[in-house]
């Protein structure tokens, strides 16, 4: 039985597509998604790494030539091709290796919010990239990394330097490094950590930061 040229396509289109959303998903801040967002995130990074692949043969014939792709072989673009000329590899070859640099684009513009930013910049938006205020306090270059934890259910202040903390929407992990422990009923000191894991839920502590020596003096417009 002849597979159906369009859906031969439509699977090819999939391969830097997967490739590409592997590398977000293990790369980028994680974020919640539901299967159907990520199917349709899987299509949209394979149209756009053949997309990309089209616009690179078309400005730059004689390099794609090199690598034995044709704009006549991109599935996508020219479905009926796969009839007359069967599925070429080098097309996406080519195309799984842009998949895979799409997904380093996205990956660093997700966990350094280059659009808002820029978007910041020109007074297009006031708001900010991270998922929530967590991750944005702790990946802000205004607060020192040293904070102040007032756990209420543990009865604890701790203060000690963030190692490391969970980037999730629905976790709330945190490291702490040279950590001091205090009552929080008393404020008395009654023990030192060289390396203290918390674990938490979200209403259920307060964080104390310190600004940033370096971002002292420094006005919002110049973030």
């Amino acid at each position: 039985m002849p597979i159906n040229t369009a859906v031969l396509a439509l699977v090819l289109i999939f391969i830097p597509g997967i490739l590409c959303y592997g590398v977000v998903a293990s790369l980028a801040s994680k974020r919640t998604r539901d299967n159907t967002t990520v199917f349709l995130q899987i299509f949209m990074y394979g149209v756009a790494s053949y997309m990309a692949l089209a616009a690179v043969n078309a400005l730059y014939p004689a390099m794609t030539g090199r690598l034995g792709v044709n704009l006549d072989d991109i599935a996508l673009l020219n479905p009926s091709a796969i009839d007359k000329s069967g599925i070429k590899a080098a097309p996406i070859g080519v195309a799984s290796v842009i998949g895979v640099i799409l997904g380093l684009v996205v990956t660093l513009n997700s966990n350094h919010g280059l659009l808002i930013r820029l978007c910041r910049l020109i007074r297009i938006t006031r708001r900010f990239s991270d998922p929530d205020v967590w991750s944005l306090l702790l990946t802000s270059y205004d607060t020192d990394n040293w904070v102040t934890v007032r756990h209420k259910e543990r009865g604890h202040i701790y203060q000690g330097y963030v190692r490391s903390f969970s980037a999730g929407e629905k976790e709330r992990e945190m490291v702490l490094e040279l950590v001091q422990v205090f009552s929080l009923d008393t404020a008395e000191k009654v023990g030192e950590i060289p390396i203290l894991y918390l674990a938490f839920k979200k209403d259920d502590l307060v964080l104390e930061f310190g600004a940033n020596p370096k971002s002292v003096g420094r006005s919002r417009g110049d973030e």
